[in-house]
């Protein structure tokens, strides 16, 4: 998926980009300016996706009569447990966004490059 949007990116601005060669830029710069842009997508995603799950947690928990067992049991674990496990779970849940908007650099980054190097 990733490389999909990145060859759309790449493709719908392809006059940028020859102008930027024409005037000497390298194909790193136009990788980088590229890069930030979806750095800044995914960040953004990302928390927006771990919010709306902790959202979705919370109405979750608020479901259901306690002690019955179930999904309401198992929101209400997960939202509210002992302060060691619980910081525990919110890093490793917050850790999910970042680790795949560093795969999704990653991965445009070797696609752009492959691109650019493949289209002088």
């Amino acid at each position: 998926m990733v490389i999909f949007a990145t060859r759309t990116v790449l493709h719908s601005n392809g006059e940028v980009v020859d102008v930027l060669h024409l005037i000497g830029a390298r194909d790193g710069y136009i990788a980088r300016q590229i890069d930030s842009r979806f750095l800044k997508t995914g960040l953004w995603a990302g928390l927006i996706g771990v919010a709306l799950g902790v959202l979705t947690f919370f109405f979750l928990s608020l479901t259901g009569s306690p002690g019955t067992g179930g999904v309401a049991d198992a929101s209400r674990g997960l939202l509210f447990a002992p302060a060691g496990s619980a910081l525990r779970g919110y890093v490793a849940l917050l850790a999910v966004p970042l680790v795949a908007t560093i795969i999704s650099l990653l991965t445009s980054r070797i696609t752009l490059v492959r691109m650019l190097g493949s289209a002088l």
